[in-house]
């Protein structure tokens, strides 16, 4: 779900017109869990987030032949949510039922995946994944 919101991160223009998209992450109905397992997991993944983009700083200081970087992330608290319809997007109901949500600038595109935590390795051959992936892990 995308959410329009003022930031101080967008470049230039008057201030009072700037806009960011954001990602506005929530638990998906496969994910359902009570609301306290689902606002720990919420935080969980943000504090993940911002250690990959702490490790990649770590990492880009070795003057690797391509850099890594990771968005920031934030935890926003819905403190009424009075204002969204009955009848709205289905996404609507899972913001109605939680408090919390993980958020990140969106960043249009189509995205790959170069590997998971198991074994797959994407069959492309880029390299600066899987130097990063083994960067972390050592």
């Amino acid at each position: 779900t995308t959410g329009e919101a003022s930031s101080p991160l967008t470049d230039g223009g008057d201030p009072a017109r700037r806009r960011e998209i954001f990602a506005v992450k929530v638990a998906t109905e496969s994910d359902a869990a009570p609301p306290a397992v689902a606002e720990r997991n919420c935080f969980s993944d943000v504090r993940m987030q911002t250690e990959a983009a702490r490790l990649a700083e770590k990492y880009n200081a070795r003057d690797p032949p391509k850099k890594v970087h990771f968005l920031p992330a934030a935890v926003v608290c819905f403190s009424s949510l009075r204002h969204l319809p009955e009848n709205g997007p289905e996404a609507f109901a899972r913001f109605r039922a939680q408090r919390y949500a993980a958020v990140e600038p969106l960043v249009p595109g189509d995205y790959l995946k170069w590997s998971n935590n198991l074994d797959y390795v994407s069959p492309l051959g880029h390299m600066t994944p899987l130097a990063f992936s083994h960067f972390t892990f050592e």
